[in-house]
C-alpha cells in the first residue's frame, strides 16, 4: 500500500531528495504522492520497482520525463 512505500522511503521525495511532511494533503503541492520511475506512458509499470514518494509539485514539474530533476 501508499504507507508502505512512503516508510520504506523515510518520507524522503524520489526528486529533490527533501522530506515529505506526512500531514500535508492534497491539494497541497507538498503532499505526498506516488512517482512513477519510468512513466507509464512510456511503458512503466505501477510496481514497487516502479514507484517511490514525491512531493505533489516534485511529481508534476518531472511530468513523463525520464529524468530526475534535483
Amino acid at each position: 500500500d501508499h504507507l508502505t512505500l512512503f516508510h520504506l522511503f523515510g518520507w524522503t521525495c524520489y526528486i529533490c531528495r527533501q522530506e515529505i511532511n506526512p500531514k500535508k494533503r492534497f491539494p497541497d503541492l507538498q503532499a505526498a504522492t506516488v512517482e512513477h520511475i519510468i512513466p507509464i506512458s512510456l511503458g512503466g509499470t505501477h510496481t514497487w520497482d516502479n514507484v517511490a514518494p514525491a512531493h505533489a509539485q516534485c511529481n508534476f514539474q518531472k511530468a513523463n520525463s525520464l529524468q530526475v530533476h534535483n
